[in-house]
């Protein structure tokens, strides 16, 4: 693509970073800037808080040229092209490494013919439009992926994504060799119709139901994250910062350790929560990540957006 001037309104700036992990890595930059500052007894020489705007362009620019050259970017999938189309708008030099020979590394279209939608998205292929992913969905509707013959934004349409809603509910859920239909298994949790009371899991944990634990589980630090997207009101001078403590706070657990350790729960619970909730070993991943991804992919109530085609085109 042939290299536009710069717009600084059609490239997201730091303060217009709204997604929540944007802002789970604007606060990593920032509590990492301090320390340094902390421990060259605030000799570095660079500002603190961390500067919410962009630089002069020349002067990002000059100082590239003139101190490092030509900055090397590892990897062709989205998050290398990203950097690489801001890199392009501030007109500085680059160059992408790729071990493979194609770009879109996760992002990954296979066709089965030449036939219109004959074909099968591997990689990511659908999007939740939640205030959370609004940086994404600049990213579709800049000029930059809508000119020079590319019009990225005409192909969003609307994913029919019906997993969790009611109108799902005739769907079947199948453990330790039961099968019924999910309305079935809602009407009255109590019942244990999959047997997980021989596992070991309390009868008291099985009437509340696995929808509710996990709730109450997450729906704190989930709220406080949310809060922390909210626009500033009038006279407020910083955004709230108060999800980002309390996700600190709680940042040396996984799922599983968070809730056996800060809830009480019995192991037995944790892992049938696990399974009707995800896949095996899904709470061994960080709470803190699980957190930001209950924000950034919404509820049942999310309306949910696709590329039309396929995304070998993005």
């Amino acid at each position: 693509m042939a290299s536009v001037a710069f717009d600084p309104s059609q490239i997201t700036p730091p303060e217009r970073v709204v997604d929540v992990h944007g802002i789970y890595a604007k606060h990593l930059i920032q509590d990492h800037v301090e320390e340094k500052r902390r421990r060259a007894g605030a000799s570095l020489p660079f500002p603190s808080p961390f500067p919410p705007t962009l630089p002069p362009i020349q002067s990002i620019r000059t100082k590239v040229e003139s101190e490092i050259g030509t900055l090397g970017i590892l990897g062709a999938g989205v998050g290398g092209l990203y950097a690489a189309m801001i890199l392009d708008s501030l007109g500085i030099p680059f160059e992408i490494l790729e071990a493979s020979g194609r770009t879109g590394g996760r992002v990954y279209t296979h066709e089965f013919s030449k036939k219109e939608h004959d074909y099968y998205d591997v990689g990511a292929m659908r999007f939740p439009d939640e205030p959370a992913m609004s940086r994404l969905f600049h990213l579709f509707r800049c000029h930059q992926l809508n000119s020079d013959g590319l019009d990225v934004n005409s192909r969003l349409i609307e994913y029919h994504y019906r997993e969790g809603n009611e109108e799902n509910e005739n769907s079947f859920l199948s453990f330790n060799g039961v099968s019924v239909r999910k309305s079935q298994h809602k009407k009255d949790y109590a019942a244990d119709i999959f047997q997980f009371s021989k596992t070991g899991v309390p009868t008291e944990d099985l009437k509340k139901g696995t929808e509710r634990i996990i709730d109450d589980t997450f729906d704190e630090y989930v709220k406080a994250l949310k809060k922390d997207l909210e626009p500033m009101a009038p006279g407020q001078e910083e955004p709230s910062d108060c999800g980002w403590k309390m996700l600190m706070d709680k940042d040396k657990h996984s799922v599983r350790s968070f809730m056996a350790l800060e809830k009480k729960m019995s192991l037995p619970t944790i892992r049938w929560c696990e399974t009707m909730d995800n896949s095996t070993d899904s709470y061994d991943k960080a709470f803190s990540e699980a957190c930001l991804d209950i924000v950034a992919f919404g509820d049942k109530h999310t309306k949910w957006r696709r590329l039309e085609y396929d995304y070998a085109f993005l």
